[in-house]
């Protein structure tokens, strides 16, 4: 939905010309994408709601069989002269945004057990983790994070599926979140990663049928796809994946491991004047094994996305870009990528528990 602001034409893609912005050329070439990669299980952030509703959510279960789950954002308005944090609301008093995360799963593979809603990661963890709390007023009241940021930090929410494949019997967590992006955001982030660990441990364990030889339960497997608008050599990405040497009782020490690993000159996100790595997909097996990687797909890299513009460019099928190259005219999106990140691809293999 950010493509067609003043906004998005005017400063995050004023590279691109107008028509490849506009929903009528975007989405055909986002749902012919999407269907090309014949997935079990999709993970979507920044879905515009209505889209989700009257087109996406159709098209997938007709064209694939799918079933789909959509966590829109709250919207947070920060209030003139603001001076200090205010306490916060009860979800249900925040007005939603146009746009979240959808995820979709195959009926024909899954069986949905459960969605677990978490509007706001940010509210979740003053209501729930002291540490955190307090880590979070600390920074509001010291001013090392703008008032404004805390308060918007407060508006994104983590999506949790609960599924059970239906020819094996196991259970799988499947989560799908996007941080908050402000580049001065980075400490802000570092609480939405550990609250989100923390969470999905606890849900790892709560939903699990699955009982190890001595009694102890054996956490779901979890996959957790998510826009992190932080790159792995972050200090949030560290918290994250559970090697921050932040643990503690609250926090198993089980590790959270990248499916994708990115050469150089791979990037998931290029726009003019930024390239980086904002995107992961992360998954645990735990000692059984019981979910692994398969297969990641290599995504392109920069110079093949700049190359793909160019050839359409240079035999005179596409209009050209605003800007110079040089300055970003070929940055994402463009005529023949319609979004301004790329999908990442991995093949995962789950079984039963093994021990």
């Amino acid at each position: 939905m950010y493509s067609t602001t003043e906004g998005g034409r005017t400063f995050f893609f004023r590279h691109c010309p107008p028509p490849y912005l506009e929903p009528e050329y975007r989405f055909p070439l986002l749902h012919r994408e999407i269907l090309a990669y014949n997935a079990d299980l999709l993970c979507l952030q920044e879905v515009d709601a209505s889209h989700f509703q009257c087109r996406l959510s159709f098209l997938l279960e007709h064209a694939g069989g799918f079933e789909g789950c959509h966590l829109n954002k709250l919207l947070v308005e920060v209030p003139n002269g603001l001076k200090e944090l205010p306490p916060p609301m009860p979800v249900e008093s925040y007005p939603r945004k146009g746009e979240g995360v959808a995820t979709f799963f195959r009926r024909d593979r899954f069986r949905l057990v459960k969605k677990v809603t978490i509007d706001s990661i940010m509210l979740f963890a003053e209501s729930t983790y002291k540490d955190l709390a307090a880590e979070f007023n600390r920074l509001s009241a010291s001013g090392e994070v703008p008032l404004y940021l805390c308060m918007r930090s407060r508006g994104h929410g983590l999506l949790v599926l609960i599924l059970e494949c239906r020819n094996t019997g196991q259970r799988l967590l499947v989560a799908n979140t996007h941080l908050y992006f402000h580049p001065k955001a980075m400490k802000l982030r570092n609480i939405q990663c550990r609250t989100v660990r923390r969470l999905l441990m606890a849900l790892a364990k709560e939903y699990s049928t699955m009982v190890g030889p001595d009694g102890e339960i054996l956490p779901l497997p979890i996959i957790l796809a998510a826009d992190l608008n932080t790159p792995p050599d972050s200090e949030p990405y560290a918290h994250l994946v559970g090697t921050a040497g932040t643990e503690d009782e609250t926090t198993p020490a089980t590790i959270l491991q990248p499916a994708i690993t990115f050469p150089p000159g791979v990037y998931t996100n290029i726009v003019p004047g930024f390239k980086a790595i904002l995107d992961a997909v992360f998954f645990t097996s735990h000692s059984t094994k019981c979910l692994q990687v398969s297969r990641a797909y290599s995504l392109p890299t920069e110079a093949e996305v700049l190359a793909a513009g160019r050839c359409a460019e240079e035999i005179n099928t596409v209009l050209p870009p605003l800007i110079e190259e040089k300055d970003g005219g070929l940055c994402l999106p463009n005529s023949q990528f319609p979004s301004d990140h790329l999908a990442l691809i991995v093949d995962f293999l789950i079984s039963p528990y093994l021990w």
